[in-house]
């Protein structure tokens, strides 16, 4: 039997410990402010300042951490969802044919050209930015 420190082990059990302490008032008031969106909490400063400024426990701490993860972990899944949605539309959009996009006068279609190049700089930047590599448009498909 392996005797080594699991951390995730001692996480859950920390949580386990959490569920049956109390919690304090400022734990509550910011896994409140952790579920809100952002600027919700604009009147009472930034959020890093004010974890920075509580006075948390460890296992208060801890269990923020997860509050905060799962609520990342949820906005991604849902930004994905809604990049799917795009992306079937824009599938569409080719699949109906030009009819589709409204424009069938070549100089109509000059500008839905640039703006398709335009968003997809959009996409790209923003890969750029959670991945820190760029994205080369060109090689992509």
């Amino acid at each position: 039997m392996d005797d080594q420190f699991d951390p995730s082990e001692a996480f859950m059990l920390a949580v386990a410990v959490a569920s049956a302490m109390p919690m304090s008032p400022e734990y509550h008031r910011l896994r409140r402010l952790i579920k809100e969106p952002e600027g919700f909490f604009a009147r009472e400063g930034p959020i890093f300042k004010q974890v920075w400024a509580a006075n948390l426990t460890e296992v208060e701490i801890k269990y923020l951490f997860e509050v905060a993860h799962k609520q990342l972990e949820r906005a991604i899944k849902a930004k994905v969802a809604a990049l799917q949605r795009e992306l079937d539309k824009l599938n569409q959009v080719l699949a109906r044919g030009f009819r589709e996009v409204g424009h069938e006068d070549p100089e109509d279609l000059k500008g839905d050209v640039c703006q398709l190049v335009s968003q997809r700089w959009n996409h790209e930047s923003a890969v750029e930015e959670m991945t820190g590599r760029k994205v080369i448009g060109r090689h992509l498909g």
